[in-house]
Protein backbone atom coordinates (compact mmCIF):
# COMPACT_ATOMS: atom_id res chain seq x y z
CA UNK A 1 0.00 0.00 0.00
CA UNK A 2 1.59 3.41 -0.75
CA UNK A 3 2.86 5.78 1.75
CA UNK A 4 1.88 8.89 0.07
CA UNK A 5 -0.96 10.48 1.48
CA UNK A 6 -3.76 11.22 -1.71
CA UNK A 7 -5.98 13.84 0.55
CA UNK A 8 -2.25 15.59 1.02
CA UNK A 9 -2.99 19.59 0.15
CA UNK A 10 -0.51 20.53 -2.64
CA UNK A 11 0.00 24.03 -3.35
CA UNK A 12 -1.93 24.95 -6.57
CA UNK A 13 -0.77 27.95 -8.56
CA UNK A 14 -1.33 29.82 -12.14
CA UNK A 15 1.86 29.90 -14.86
CA UNK A 16 2.90 32.93 -12.67
CA UNK A 17 3.10 31.59 -9.26
CA UNK A 18 0.67 32.95 -7.72
CA UNK A 19 -1.89 30.74 -5.52
CA UNK A 20 -5.12 29.52 -6.85
CA UNK A 21 -5.59 27.34 -3.75
CA UNK A 22 -5.05 23.97 -2.22
CA UNK A 23 -6.14 20.62 -4.23
CA UNK A 24 -5.40 17.10 -2.85
CA UNK A 25 -2.61 15.10 -4.11
CA UNK A 26 -4.39 12.61 -6.28
CA UNK A 27 -5.84 15.22 -8.09
CA UNK A 28 -2.95 16.97 -9.28
CA UNK A 29 -1.33 14.27 -9.66
CA UNK A 30 -4.64 13.09 -12.11
CA UNK A 31 -4.89 17.07 -13.77
CA UNK A 32 -1.71 18.56 -16.34
CA UNK A 33 -3.89 22.04 -15.81
CA UNK A 34 -3.33 22.31 -12.11
CA UNK A 35 0.21 23.58 -11.36
CA UNK A 36 1.23 22.25 -7.82
CA UNK A 37 4.53 23.61 -6.31
CA UNK A 38 7.69 21.55 -6.05
CA UNK A 39 11.11 21.12 -5.65
CA UNK A 40 13.93 19.52 -7.46
CA UNK A 41 17.28 19.01 -5.63
CA UNK A 42 20.41 17.57 -7.63
CA UNK A 43 23.61 16.25 -5.46
CA UNK A 44 27.16 16.61 -7.29
CA UNK A 45 30.11 14.61 -5.25
CA UNK A 46 33.59 15.33 -5.84
CA UNK A 47 33.64 13.61 -8.72
CA UNK A 48 30.87 15.26 -10.42
CA UNK A 49 28.88 12.58 -10.52
CA UNK A 50 25.40 13.18 -9.97
CA UNK A 51 23.27 11.00 -6.93
CA UNK A 52 20.22 10.10 -7.73
CA UNK A 53 17.69 7.66 -5.77
CA UNK A 54 16.16 4.92 -6.65
CA UNK A 55 12.41 5.62 -6.00
CA UNK A 56 10.39 3.06 -3.15
CA UNK A 57 7.86 0.46 -4.83
CA UNK A 58 5.86 2.71 -1.97
CA UNK A 59 5.79 5.71 -4.21
CA UNK A 60 2.10 6.81 -5.48
CA UNK A 61 4.18 7.88 -8.77
CA UNK A 62 7.10 6.33 -10.74
CA UNK A 63 7.73 3.69 -7.81
CA UNK A 64 11.20 1.60 -8.82
CA UNK A 65 12.48 4.45 -10.91
CA UNK A 66 15.34 6.83 -10.70
CA UNK A 67 14.30 10.37 -9.74
CA UNK A 68 16.72 13.31 -8.49
CA UNK A 69 18.95 13.32 -5.51
CA UNK A 70 15.63 15.24 -3.69
CA UNK A 71 12.68 15.83 -5.12
CA UNK A 72 9.08 16.91 -3.43
CA UNK A 73 6.26 19.38 -2.74
CA UNK A 74 5.91 22.41 -1.47
CA UNK A 75 3.69 22.80 1.81
CA UNK A 76 0.63 25.39 2.60
CA UNK A 77 3.26 28.21 4.16
CA UNK A 78 6.40 26.68 3.36
CA UNK A 79 8.83 28.49 0.97
CA UNK A 80 10.40 26.60 -1.96
CA UNK A 81 13.47 26.33 -0.14
CA UNK A 82 12.38 25.83 3.08
CA UNK A 83 10.59 22.54 1.19
CA UNK A 84 13.81 21.76 0.11
CA UNK A 85 15.36 21.72 2.92
CA UNK A 86 12.67 19.66 4.79
CA UNK A 87 12.82 17.21 1.36
CA UNK A 88 16.61 16.66 1.82
CA UNK A 89 16.09 16.12 5.94
CA UNK A 90 13.43 13.54 5.16
CA UNK A 91 14.24 11.49 2.39
CA UNK A 92 18.23 11.50 2.64
CA UNK A 93 18.32 13.16 6.52
CA UNK A 94 21.18 15.60 5.76
CA UNK A 95 20.81 19.31 5.39
CA UNK A 96 22.22 20.55 2.13
CA UNK A 97 24.52 23.53 1.02
CA UNK A 98 21.53 24.48 -1.73
CA UNK A 99 22.46 26.72 -4.39
CA UNK A 100 19.06 28.25 -6.38
CA UNK A 101 18.98 27.52 -10.03
CA UNK A 102 16.14 28.20 -11.56
CA UNK A 103 12.18 27.80 -11.35
CA UNK A 104 10.46 26.30 -14.16
CA UNK A 105 6.95 24.35 -15.29
CA UNK A 106 6.69 21.44 -16.40
CA UNK A 107 3.99 19.26 -17.63
CA UNK A 108 3.47 15.93 -18.93
CA UNK A 109 0.10 13.56 -19.08
CA UNK A 110 0.03 12.78 -15.56
CA UNK A 111 0.90 16.57 -13.96
CA UNK A 112 1.69 19.94 -13.92
CA UNK A 113 4.60 20.95 -11.45
CA UNK A 114 5.40 25.51 -11.15
CA UNK A 115 9.48 23.44 -9.98
CA UNK A 116 12.26 25.25 -8.00
CA UNK A 117 15.59 23.45 -9.05
CA UNK A 118 18.91 23.63 -6.67
CA UNK A 119 22.11 21.85 -6.94
CA UNK A 120 24.97 21.24 -4.22
CA UNK A 121 27.85 19.09 -3.88
CA UNK A 122 27.79 17.03 -0.62
CA UNK A 123 30.00 14.13 0.51
CA UNK A 124 28.71 12.53 3.51
CA UNK A 125 27.11 9.84 4.40
CA UNK A 126 22.99 9.71 4.21
CA UNK A 127 20.09 8.01 6.58
CA UNK A 128 17.57 7.52 3.75
CA UNK A 129 13.82 6.89 4.94
CA UNK A 130 12.91 3.47 2.76
CA UNK A 131 9.40 4.63 2.59
CA UNK A 132 10.22 7.21 0.30
CA UNK A 133 14.00 6.16 -1.10
CA UNK A 134 15.02 2.25 -2.13
CA UNK A 135 18.89 3.54 -2.46
CA UNK A 136 21.02 5.88 -3.77
CA UNK A 137 23.73 5.54 -7.02
CA UNK A 138 26.04 8.18 -8.40
CA UNK A 139 26.08 8.27 -11.92
CA UNK A 140 28.67 10.48 -14.10
CA UNK A 141 26.81 12.42 -17.02
CA UNK A 142 27.48 10.67 -19.88
CA UNK A 143 25.93 7.42 -18.52
CA UNK A 144 21.97 9.63 -17.34
CA UNK A 145 21.27 9.40 -20.96
CA UNK A 146 21.44 5.71 -21.75
CA UNK A 147 19.14 4.66 -18.67
CA UNK A 148 16.83 7.81 -19.52
CA UNK A 149 13.86 4.91 -19.32
CA UNK A 150 14.40 4.48 -16.12
CA UNK A 151 14.05 8.20 -14.73
CA UNK A 152 10.67 9.83 -13.84
CA UNK A 153 9.85 12.67 -16.53
CA UNK A 154 10.08 15.43 -14.51
CA UNK A 155 13.63 14.06 -13.42
CA UNK A 156 14.64 13.97 -17.08
CA UNK A 157 13.46 17.46 -17.66
CA UNK A 158 15.19 18.91 -14.92
CA UNK A 159 18.60 17.00 -15.78
CA UNK A 160 17.63 18.84 -19.63
CA UNK A 161 17.35 21.81 -17.56
CA UNK A 162 20.99 21.49 -16.41
CA UNK A 163 22.26 20.62 -19.29
CA UNK A 164 23.16 17.06 -18.27
CA UNK A 165 21.64 15.27 -20.34
CA UNK A 166 20.52 15.89 -23.93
Amino acid sequence: MPKDNKKEPFVVVDEADKLIGYFDRDLCHHRPDLIHRAVDIVIFDKQKRVMLQKRSRLKDTYPGYYGLSVAGHVKPGETYRQAALREAKEEIGVTLPLKFVTKTIFRNHREGEMTSIYTCQYQGEYRLDKTEVESVDFFLPDQLGKMADKITPGSINTLKILKLIA
